[in-house]
């Protein structure tokens, strides 16, 4: 499977007494290919300052070899979107996709 990957699906990996981390693990066991946005490491990197855990978890995180930086650019978003659901450009502000064929992990 190839998924975009949200924020809190990687701190549910990271944070053993999450609600959801075993629901994480076992979903992640399934993923081939994740993509991370970079707002999502932003998100990510400011949780973890926020509760004084070292800024090395999200370095690794980005190295493990299924994780791919998503491309952040939003005109590319509302072409994909566009181009193949028909979105009308008024409505790009509600209605973001990165890629269409990619399931959202969040």
């Amino acid at each position: 499977m190839r998924a975009v990957l949200d924020s809190n699906f990687i701190i549910a990996l990271i944070v053993e007494d999450d609600e959801n981390h075993l629901d994480a693990l076992s979903t992640w066991k399934h993923v081939d290919a994740a993509y991370l946005p970079a707002i999502a490491a932003s998100e990510i990197a400011y949780f973890l300052l926020r509760y004084h855990i070292d800024l090395s978890v999200l370095s690794e995180v980005l190295r493990d070899p299924r994780i791919r930086r998503a491309e952040n650019t939003l005109f590319r978003a509302i072409s994909v979107d566009r181009g193949r659901r028909g979105v009308s450009q008024s409505l790009w502000n509600s209605r973001v996709t990165l890629s269409p064929e990619l399931e959202p992990l969040h």
